[in-house]
C-alpha cells in the first residue's frame, strides 16, 4: 500500500513538471501599459498637493495638463482623460462637477481661502485599464515668512517680496500691492513689520508704511488691507515721523514713533495705534537718533548729541542706570539693537556698539532689564545734577577688543548663537566672538553689502520656524549696480553651510523687512 502511494505521487510529479516545462514554450502577448504626468508638477510629489498664492482683488485660474504615456499606442484615440472636481471656498463646498479632456482649468475666488479637490482618471477604453490619481490644489496665504523690500524711484516706489513654496523654490514679485488689487503707496520711504498687535487675535501682524510728506499708514501685510492711518493715530499735526519702531518676534500690542526733531512717542493700542509721549523726568531737549524696542515693548534709546543712553518702560522715559554719563562722552554710535549675551533673567538684553570718536577702540555695552532690586541706580545719568528719578537699566562695558568696526560696519544678532554676533568690513562677512575678541571670516562677496539681518532674531514659538534663527540675509549691490538678496545658511556652531543668491532684477532696495511669523497659517 505504502509503495503504491508512492509511485503515484512520483507520476503525479512528473506530470506537473511536464506542464510546468509546456507552460514556460508559449509566448506572451504585451500589454499598453502607459503613465500620466501633470504639468505643472506639484511642489511636493509624495502628496499631490499644489499650494498657489490666494488671489486679490480679482478672480485668478489655475490650469493642470494631464499627458497619457504609451509603451505600445503612439495614438491617443484610446484614452479618455476625466477630472472629477470639488470647490471649498473658505471650508465650505460651493460646486462639484466633472470635465474630460486633458485640460483642467480651475477658478479661484479674489480674496477667499479655496481648495479643490481633484481626482483625475485616465483610461485606456481598448484594455478599460485605469490610472487614477489625487490631486490637491488650495491658496495659501501670500507673502509670510518672505522679504518684503521698498524700491523704487521717489515717487514711483513699490513693495516687492521674496518668497518659497513648500519645495523651497524662490518666487519673485514686484510689487505686492498690484498683485493683490490694493492702491501703492509711491511716497513710501520705509516700512516696519510686527508680527503681534492687530485687534484680530488670530491674524496679529501688522505693517506699517511711512511715506513723505510725513505719514503713517497700517497694512495687514498678507492682503494689503489699510487698516488704519495717521489721521486715526493721535499724533500732533506739527509732528512728523521719522521712523516707526516695533519688536521683532512677539505679540505685544507695543510700537512707538521717532519724530523728525528726534522725540519719542508710543502706543499700547490693539490695532491703529494711538501715539502719546511718554513721561519721566529727562531733559526737554532731548533727540533721540537710534531706538531699540525688544520682545517685550521695553525701549532701549540713544540721544548722540548729548550722548546718553536712555529707555521707556511701561510708558515712563528715563536715563539709562548703572553707566555714568561722562563714561559715554566722546562715543560714537554704532548700532543698537538685540545682545546675545547670556541674560541671567527672562528680560531680552540689548546690545550698544560704539567707537571711540579719536581712535579705534571699540565697545559692547551689554543693557539688561532683569529686575529692579539692585539693578536700579538713583540718577546715575542724570548729567551730574543729582536727580531725583530712578535710571532703570544695567550697563556693563566691553572695551578689551579692538574690533576695527567704523561707520560703515553692519551688524546682525541672532538668540540662538549665544555671546557671538555678526558684522560686515568692506565686502566680508565676519562672525565675533565676544569673549575672545575673536574676528572669523565668513563670507567674501563681490559687490557692496548694504543691509545685513537674520530672518528672525529672536526665537519664535512656534518650532517650525525656528530654522529662520539660523539664516544670515544680506542685501547686496552686485557688481552691475542691482540689488540682490543673499542669504548665509549657518549650522550650529555658526560656519557657512551654503549660500544662496536671489538676483531681482533692476531694482535698488530703499528698505526691508522679514515677515516673521508667530503662529502657524491655515493653508
Amino acid at each position: 500500500m505504502n509503495k503504491s502511494i508512492f509511485i503515484s505521487g512520483l507520476l503525479l510529479t512528473l506530470a506537473l513538471g511536464s506542464c510546468y516545462k509546456d507552460k514556460g514554450n508559449y509566448g506572451y502577448k504585451d500589454v499598453n501599459d502607459f503613465e500620466v504626468t501633470v504639468t505643472p508638477a506639484p511642489a511636493d510629489k509624495e502628496t499631490n498637493i499644489y499650494l498657489v498664492n490666494q488671489p486679490g482683488a480679482t478672480t485668478e485660474t489655475f490650469l493642470l495638463t494631464a499627458e497619457g504615456k504609451q509603451t505600445l499606442n503612439n495614438s491617443e484615440e484610446n484614452l479618455e482623460y476625466i477630472w472629477y472636481r470639488t470647490l471649498n471656498v473658505e471650508d465650505k463646498k460651493v460646486s462639484s462637477d466633472t470635465i474630460t479632456g486633458k485640460e483642467n482649468l480651475m477658478e479661484l475666488p479674489a480674496t477667499k481661502k479655496s481648495k479643490w479637490q481633484v481626482l483625475l482618471v485616465v483610461r485606456d477604453k481598448s484594455l478599460d485599464i485605469e490610472h487614477y490619481s489625487n490631486i490637491t490644489v488650495k491658496t495659501k496665504v501670500p507673502f509670510t515668512n518672505s522679504w518684503l523690500f521698498v524700491h523704487g524711484a521717489a515717487g514711483e516706489r513699490k513693495i516687492g517680496c521674496l518668497s518659497w513654496d513648500v519645495a523651497g523654490k524662490a518666487e519673485i514679485t514686484p510689487d505686492i500691492q498690484d498683485a493683490m488689487g490694493r492702491p501703492g503707496y509711491p511716497n513710501m520711504t520705509g516700512i516696519t513689520y510686527s508680527a503681534g498687535g492687530a485687534q484680530d487675535y488670530i491674524l496679529m501682524e501688522r505693517l506699517f508704511i511711512t511715506s513723505s510728506p510725513d505719514s503713517i499708514t497700517y497694512i495687514f501685510p498678507f492682503d494689503c488691507k489699510k487698516m488704519g492711518d495717521y489721521r486715526e493715530m493721535n499724533v500732533p499735526a506739527n509732528v512728523h515721523v521719522r521712523e516707526v519702531i516695533t519688536p521683532n518676534v512677539n505679540s505685544t500690542s507695543y510700537v512707538a514713533m521717532i519724530s523728525t526733531e528726534g522725540k519719542y512717542y508710543y502706543s499700547t493700542s490693539w490695532g491703529t495705534p494711538m501715539f502719546e509721549q511718554p513721561q519721566g523726568g529727562v531733559s526737554s531737549d532731548y533727540s533721540i537718533d537710534l531706538a531699540y524696542m525688544d520682545s517685550r515693548g521695553d525701549v532701549t534709546l540713544w540721544d548722540d548729541t548729548h550722548k546718553r543712553l536712555m529707555n521707556c518702560i511701561g510708558g515712563t522715559i528715563g536715563y539709562m542706570g548703572t553707566v555714568d554719563a561722562n563714561a559715554l562722552a566722546g562715543k560714537k554710535a554704532l548700532w543698537l539693537g538685540r545682545d546675545a549675551k547670556t541674560s541671567a533673567g527672562d528680560r531680552e538684553p540689548c546690545l550698544f556698539i560704539a567707537k571711540n570718536e579719536h581712535n579705534n577702540k571699540c565697545y559692547l555695552y551689554h543693557i539688561s532689564y532683569d529686575d529692579k532690586g539692585d539693578k536700579m541706580a538713583k540718577g546715575d545719568d542724570s548729567k551730574g545734577d543729582g536727580g531725583e528719578g530712578f535710571a532703570y537699566g544695567n550697563v556693563t562695558c566691553d572695551s578689551t577688543h579692538t574690533w576695527g568696526f567704523d561707520e560703515s560696519t553692519l551688524f546682525a544678532v541672532s538668540d540662538y548663537y549665544q555671546d557671538q554676533f555678526f558684522f560686515t568690513k568692506d565686502n566680508v562677512v565676519y562672525r565675533g566672538i565676544m569673549a575672545s575678541g575673536e574676528s572669523i571670516e565668513l563670507y567674501e562677496l563681490e559687490g557692496t553689502i548694504k543691509k545685513i539681518a537674520f530672518r528672525y532674531a529672536n526665537q519664535s514659538v512656534v518650532e517650525d520656524f525656528n530654522a529662520n534663527q539660523h539664516i544670515l540675509a544680506l542685501v547686496v549691490t552686485n557688481t552691475e549696480g542691482h540689488d540682490e538678496i543673499h542669504e548665509i545658511h549657518l549650522n550650529n556652531g555658526g560656519d557657512v553651510e551654503k549660500v544662496e543668491k536671489y538676483a531681482l532684477g533692476d531694482i535698488t532696495i530703499i528698505d526691508w523687512e522679514f515677515t516673521a511669523l508667530n503662529r502657524l497659517t491655515d493653508y
